[in-house]
């Protein structure tokens, strides 16, 4: 909880999304919850293809020269 991490859909959403980007806020067997920047995405669990951390968000824009 608490970290950010990526969110793939198998299918498009209702609003014709399938990638979300936020700070995990809740799980549970059925569903986990976002605090993305338009508000908290609450996901169903079985229609998500993958989840990932976003710990390389940053990685190519700190570049120094």
């Amino acid at each position: 909880l608490g970290k950010e991490i990526l969110v793939h859909l198998i299918r498009a959403d209702e609003t014709g999304e399938r990638d979300f980007e936020g700070i995990l806020k809740s799980f549970d067997t059925d569903s986990i919850s976002l605090e993305t920047e338009k508000g908290i995405v609450t996901l169903q669990r079985r229609g998500i293809s993958y989840t990932k951390a976003n710990d390389d968000k940053d990685l190519f824009n700190n570049k120094k020269g």
